[in-house]
């Protein structure tokens, strides 16, 4: 908060909830406040030499969060593997040529991106909060997912492995005897 004027306060409270926290001097005519842990909007005041501010809104920003996500899983068909879908797994083993596709529901989350391997894929939107990925196994891998919305990019990421099972050609021996 900076101050003017001809009759500046040495001391500076904010006021929330009924409750004075006092502010830090920096300077005789600059003042600050650390907000901590806030999780919801919070309206506050400035209180000075027995006078108070106008009221003031603190808003909060909304997080980007993912929040489910199915893999579904299309085997080869010579595995003779019944196709599946698992939830809020992203370790998977499968065979090699398996269709993956994910389907992730977020919240407050204007992109969803994911790093496989070195590559960089911003997920395609299904509507508000929906996104989704397909690709097909060839080699183990790993990848991260993490979200961003207008205002910020979320410091979580989460990182998940894909194990694939190679396909090897039938090895035949014969022998005489």
């Amino acid at each position: 908060i900076a101050l003017s004027g001809t009759s500046i306060p040495n001391k500076l409270f904010v006021e929330v909830n009924g409750t004075k926290f006092p502010l830090k001097a920096n300077g005789k005519t600059q003042f600050e406040y650390t907000f901590r842990q806030v999780q919801k909007n919070q309206n506050f005041r400035i209180y000075g030499n027995g006078f108070y501010s106008e009221e003031y809104e603190l808003r909060t920003l909304p997080k980007p969060l993912l929040l489910n996500f199915t893999t579904s899983l299309d085997y080869p068909g010579y595995t003779g593997q019944k196709d599946e879908q698992v939830r809020n797994n992203g370790d998977i083993t499968v065979p090699e040529g398996t269709d993956i596709i994910w389907d992730f529901e977020t919240l407050h989350t204007d992109e969803l991106t994911m790093r496989m391997g070195k590559d960089l894929i911003s997920l395609e939107g299904r509507g508000k909060d929906h996104y989704i990925h397909k690709a097909t196994a060839e080699s183990n891998i790993n990848y991260v997912l993490r979200s961003a919305n207008a205002y910020m990019q979320s410091k979580d990421s989460i990182m998940y492995k894909i194990t694939v099972v190679p396909d090897v050609s039938p090895a035949i021996t014969a022998s005489e005897e």
